[in-house]
């Protein structure tokens, strides 16, 4: 699906959750242009638990959205996978990072 950045609209999806997927390139050939999860203009969301291949270009895009929070998302070889904001151009912290942020703080 592909969003005309043009268009100026409200907030599109007030409450999301993207849960247990497999997302996967077909035979597995790298396509830097593709976007595992991409969302766009979400007030709240949660994604979770999903598995997203590296063969995908972009695993987790945010953009135009509100505070999005991501937990427990990863490659098939298990490496944690974070979310990029495309506005504020940086990745994503992921609960398990802020977790593990806030052991190392009060140590």
């Amino acid at each position: 699906m592909h969003f005309e950045s043009s268009i100026i609209s409200l907030i599109s999806c007030l409450q999301t959750v993207i849960r247990g997927n497999a997302i996967l390139e077909v035979n597995d050939l790298a396509d830097p242009l593709s976007i595992g999860i991409s969302l766009v203009e979400c007030e709240s969301a949660v994604t979770e638990q999903n598995v997203i291949d590296t063969a995908v270009g972009t695993l987790i895009l945010q953009s135009q959205s509100g505070p999005l929070e991501y937990f427990d998302n990863a490659t098939p070889a298990g490496l944690l996978v974070q979310g990029y904001d495309q506005q504020a151009v940086r990745n994503l912290d992921e609960l398990t990072t802020k977790v593990q942020d806030s052991l190392c703080l009060a140590f």
